[in-house]
């Protein structure tokens, strides 16, 4: 039993270096990504114009995010009235075209 344990413990421990080392390399990989698209990002705001630059750079301070909107219980009523009322105007002249 014992002997089965160490094995695995081996078996895990070279696992994990591996698994490090895909790490460093995805990293690095992430990171020469990044450098480089920051380099384009650059390039194509001094070319464009500096806001193409800023719609690439993540925003700075507090995100303003747009408020929800709700639609009132008449505004909803209004709404699905319309709706059968197509739908009733759409039935009629299906079943007139079939007479």
């Amino acid at each position: 039993m014992n002997l089965n344990l160490t094995s695995l413990i081996r078996k895990l421990e070279k696992q994990l270096k591996n698994a490090e080392k895909l790490s460093s390399q995805y990293d690095s990989h992430a990171r020469h990504l990044r450098t480089r698209l920051s380099e384009v990002a650059e390039v194509i705001g001094r070319k464009v114009g500096s806001r193409v630059g800023s719609l690439i750079a993540p925003p700075k301070g507090k995100i303003h995010r747009k408020k929800k909107r709700n639609m009132s219980v008449a505004g909803r009523a209004r709404l699905v009235a319309a709706q059968k009322k197509r739908w009733a105007a759409y039935r009629a002249k299906k079943n007139k075209a079939k007479k």
